[in-house]
């Protein structure tokens, strides 16, 4: 929605990003002021806010390991098989995505403050040397670059883009409990 950039790996140069186009280990994405965009990887769906930027520094069968440098971002763990690695990264910290659940980061646009939430599921998140666990309807806000301060809360109130992807999630579903009655869910 909205406008979506997209500099794929390899390029120096900006496009606007064209619905349901494969992307990769380098490419990179902005979403602008008002805009939102939505990537499938099959194990999980991200979703970003407006003002935005996010590009995968490793994308294979294994692992999933995203970057985002300013902006909001919304990951929903459908399914962490053994073996499978689900990581934002942001300007600040590493956070590890543990269990199958609903997780959005929001970073500052000078990158000294990370927001990560976990509405289900669990996580680590790493920087400055030091481990911090965030548990399920749990808000952690991380400031700080060589050393790290966490200050921990309960989860506020969904905004707009909440909304917006608790939508996406229940059209999705809706979806899926159509497609199983004429097709096997492997």
């Amino acid at each position: 929605e909205g406008s979506v950039s997209l500099e794929p790996a390899g390029t120096s140069s900006w496009t606007g990003a064209v619905l349901n186009r494969p992307l990769t280990t380098g490419d990179k994405l902005w979403t602008d002021q008002d805009s939102r965009a939505e990537l499938d990887i099959g194990d999980a769906v991200i979703r970003l806010g407006s003002t935005t930027g996010f590009s995968f520094l490793d994308l294979d069968e294994q692992t999933a390991q995203m970057q985002v440098t300013a902006g909001t971002l919304i990951v929903h763990v459908r399914s962490l098989a053994s073996g499978e690695q689900d990581e934002i990264d942001t300007p600040d910290l590493a956070l590890t995505l543990e269990q199958p659940g609903t997780y959005r980061v929001e970073v500052s646009d000078t990158g000294d403050t990370t927001i990560v939430k976990v509405d289900a599921g669990e996580a680590l998140a790493t920087g400055g040397g030091e481990s911090f666990p965030v548990a399920a309807q749990q808000s952690v806000t991380f400031t700080g670059t060589g050393v790290l301060t966490a200050d921990y809360s309960t989860l506020g109130s969904p905004d707009s883009l909440d909304e917006w992807s608790f939508q996406r999630d229940q059209e999705e579903q809706q979806q899926a409990e159509v497609a199983q009655q004429y097709v096997p869910p492997a």
